[in-house]
């Protein structure tokens, strides 16, 4: 296990990092953020256990003010986790050249991490935040958020091994002068594929794209003689030819879309397959 041990400057602060595994490996990072009497150390065996368990990169440091960190000067200000979720936590990760984390934090860092989680000026993916004792106020717009949360993560959220989906279930009775093959035809290429409206997207695709997108999407399934069907998007590919492997993967792009967001999202679907791959 690769440990490293040093200190990095955050605007005017020197602040202590403890990092487990590479960093510049492909490996995402859980970031770990301390309680408001804690420091780094305060962790104890908790990052080698995560670590171990998960075989992600772990970083550990301790805020300004804490463990071997610079001192700050006492009281804080009154809004001293907004700033170091605002700034400080953003500044670290930029520094450290970190792309895609998972935010874990305690207390006061629990705090920290929701407040950053909402930002939309990150440069970084944040693909989870755990809050352990976060302070909230507990409100009724409180409680109904958390019901919808958990509402949402057990019926609209398909987990796979290295990426979550939004879903959604749709049902209706198929109109009789209807089969399966129409429904296909309708709904392929989906929006995620494609985009919307499908034939302006289509068009646009075929004239901004300079290469030929060859078995980008399709769809895959099955058909019963009574036309009972189950139909999936294939949307992670890959052609081998002459001992060369071309991959696909991309990316539903909105206005609100964030290239560089997009980007790294579309790498992490490239990992599935080339996890699969001995690179030597």
């Amino acid at each position: 296990m690769k440990k490293e041990f040093f200190f990095q400057k955050v605007f005017d602060q020197e602040l202590e990092v403890e990092i487990l595994g590479d960093l510049k490996s492909d490996n995402s990072t859980i970031v770990l953020l301390h309680e408001g009497l804690g420091s780094a150390s305060m962790w104890k065996e908790i990052p080698i256990l995560l670590y171990e368990e998960l075989g992600l990169n772990i970083l550990v440091y301790s805020r300004s003010g804490y463990g071997k960190s610079s001192s700050v000067q006492l009281p804080r200000p009154i809004n001293y986790m907004n700033i170091e979720a605002e700034s400080y936590l953003p500044e670290l990760l930029s520094k450290l050249h970190l792309n895609n984390v998972y935010l874990l934090g305690h207390s006061d860092g629990a705090s920290i991490a929701a407040i950053n989680s909402s930002l939309k000026n990150n440069k970084y993916n944040i693909l989870g935040t755990i809050l352990i004792a976060p302070h909230f106020f507990v409100e009724e717009i409180s409680l109904q958020a958390i019901a919808n949360i958990r509402k949402i993560y057990e019926n609209e959220i398909l987990t796979l091994n290295q990426i979550s989906h939004i879903k959604t279930k749709l049902e209706s009775v198929l109109n009789p002068e209807h089969n399966v093959f129409d429904i296909i035809f309708q709904l392929h290429p989906t929006p995620a594929v494609a985009g919307t409206p499908k034939d302006i997207s289509i068009h646009q695709i075929s004239c901004l794209e300079n290469h030929n997108r060859g078995w980008y999407s399709g769809t895959i399934g099955w058909i019963s003689n009574k036309l009972n069907a189950h139909f999936i998007v294939n949307i992670r590919s890959g052609i081998i030819k002459k001992n060369q492997l071309n991959i696909y993967a991309g990316c539903g792009i909105t206005k609100d879309s964030i290239p560089n967001k997009e980007y790294i999202e579309s790498e992490m679907k490239f990992s599935y397959i080339l996890s699969n791959i001995d690179n030597e």
